[in-house]
């Protein structure tokens, strides 16, 4: 029996191609989102910590007659880079969302693929047995019309 060839081999390489470029962009969606997320948390600390060192200076007296400028200042800016941050955020999101779909539907694909030429190498295969088995039987009959019908004892 011939060798085993699977008529889509070509197009199963393309899939797992795609799925491989599926998964570049989808670590680097993630690579970008981590580092919006990571920014997001970190206006929230300076945040934090500004205000814990202006509620410290006010507790010891150092410019007390202009914390509400300094306070006023501080939060308008923490607002605006904070809005800034927060889109950047979501739009990351919303692009790891994209590439995660595109890599499951690659993914999907790909295993598609794969079952079909699983299906292919076992039909395959059962084609080889049956054809190896017609041949023994066929060889059998042979060896006892050579013996005259003889049954070997």
């Amino acid at each position: 029996m011939k060798r085993f060839n699977f008529r889509m081999a070509r197009l199963l390489r393309l899939r797992r191609m795609e799925e491989e470029r599926a998964e570049v962009a989808l670590a680097e969606a993630t690579r970008g989102f981590d580092a919006a997320d990571a920014a997001v948390e970190g206006l929230r600390v300076t945040h934090r910590e500004a205000i814990g060192a202006l509620h410290a200076s006010i507790g010891d007296g150092r410019g007390a007659s202009d914390w509400p400028a300094r306070l006023a200042d501080h939060i308008g800016r923490v607002e605006r880079e904070m809005g800034v941050a927060l889109r950047a955020r979501a739009s990351a999101l919303i692009a790891l969302d994209a590439a995660r779909a595109v890599w499951e539907t690659r993914r999907r694909d790909r295993r598609v693929l794969e079952e079909l030429e699983t299906k292919a190498r076992a039909a395959h295969a059962e084609a080889a047995a049956k054809e190896e088995q017609s041949s023994l039987d066929e060889s059998a009959g042979m060896r006892h019309a050579l013996r005259g019908g003889e049954v070997a004892p």
